[in-house]
């Protein structure tokens, strides 16, 4: 499924620059701006497959992707004109969705055989990948033994049944791949597998260097509004201006997190609690900067001291995370990596108010710790500013 994706972002560009070049743009300002638009609409998450199917998705996606980065580029008098803007997201919105309905229509469906007691207790997980598949991905329970199926049409859904299955795909290979996501039930059945992807983690080359970069130019940016911030602070409540907070980074080891005070003082309040619960101490100002995450901003300074990257799992409360590490059992592969300022977490899933919401936001965690690399923590960074706008994965 994600070769669509790929194929429908190539003809989008492709489109792209023949409207520019009908527009009379020299070819290499063609070619970025072209890329700019590519990579707002990367940033507005148009090529995912539920925003592919929908016409209205895409008209709003693709607009607001591409209106946002002409906004830039016109800083830099590179931008084209907004009645081309309209008219191009006109186009790209249709095509996008002839494309997709045409290219889905040559994807084969494809039947798996599941052993028939893993079958139930997996069964949620399977009707998501059928979703999230389209229809296109189907599973069936064993009838009567699976081993009498060819191994290639059966899914390995544990550690056993994979030794036994030499050449079976395992249900964690389909749920990483469709589900973008690693659901701690199968985490559970294949524990060795996990120990060791987590225990011989390490970051990518560059991602130290990528995280100082960013977070000092982030400091450098976001400057006024954290002066601005701090003042309007300091009139409504006083000081302390800054909060700080001991969190577990990386190995568990703990440190001293940043953030502009949101809540009014309290020295009654106990730690340890999920943001829903303290609603009521949220300043004015406070609400403010939790819609944009102005309060985080002070976070590039943990960065830069070493104690988290901009991308990475978030920094829980202790007494909540030790809550965790006792209530699911994955939860200490956490701290693999460094934790971040945003992440993929934060980008899939709601703000976690309960243990099974933490759960659930755990699995897209894992799945990043595996999966870390250079192009994937500038697609989470490409498209944080999508998740604040609709206030996405944070309190």
């Amino acid at each position: 499924m994600d070769s669509i994706m790929y194929i429908v972002a190539m003809i989008d560009f492709a489109i792209s620059l023949y409207f520019f070049h009908a527009l009379g743009l020299a070819f290499l300002k063609a070619l970025i701006v072209g890329l700019f638009f590519l990579l707002g609409m990367f940033s507005f998450r148009v090529y995912e497959i539920k925003n592919l199917k929908s016409l209205l998705n895409q008209i709003l996606r693709v607009f607001v992707g591409i209106a946002a980065y002409n906004v830039v580029l016109h800083m830099f008098s590179y931008g084209i004109p907004w009645i081309r803007v309209i008219e191009l997201s006109a186009v790209l919105s249709l095509v996008n969705l002839i494309a997709f309905t045409l290219l889905l229509k040559l994807v084969p469906e494809r039947t798996y055989i599941v052993d028939a007691d893993d079958f139930k207790d997996l069964e949620g997980i399977f009707k998501e990948i059928e979703e999230k598949t389209l229809g296109k991905i189907h599973f069936k329970p064993a009838n009567p033994h699976i081993l009498e199926y060819p191994r290639e049409d059966v899914v390995a859904t544990s550690q056993n049944l994979q030794e036994l299955l030499k050449n079976s795909p395992a249900i964690y290979e389909l749920a990483e791949r469709y589900l973008k996501r690693i659901p701690v039930e199968i985490i559970e059945r294949f524990k060795e597998h996990y120990h060791e992807v987590f225990s011989n983690f390490s970051d990518y080359r560059g991602k130290r260097l990528l995280d100082i970069v960013v977070s000092a130019a982030g400091l450098i940016l976001f400057s006024p509004i954290m002066l601005l911030a701090a003042l309007l602070i300091f009139i409504e409540d006083g000081r302390p201006i800054v909060f700080k907070q001991k969190r577990y980074g990386k190995n568990r080891k703990v440190f001293i997190m940043y953030k502009f005070r949101s809540m009014l003082n309290d020295k009654d309040c106990p730690g340890g609690k999920f943001a829903t619960d303290e609603e009521h101490r949220i300043m004015k100002t406070g609400k403010l900067m939790r819609t944009f995450r102005i309060d985080e901003v002070l976070q590039f300074i943990n960065v830069l001291k070493g104690d988290m990257s901009v991308v990475g799992p978030r920094p829980e409360q202790i007494d909540l995370a030790e809550k965790f590490e006792k209530e699911i059992t994955p939860y200490k592969f956490r701290y693999s990596a460094r934790p971040g300022i945003t992440g993929w977490a934060q980008l899939r899933y709601k703000y976690a108010t309960n243990t099974y919401e933490t759960m659930q936001k755990l699995s897209y965690d894992l799945w990043y710790i595996k999966n870390e690399s250079f192009l994937l923590d500038i697609l989470i960074m490409l498209q944080t500013p999508e998740a604040m706008l609709f206030r996405r994965g944070a309190k």
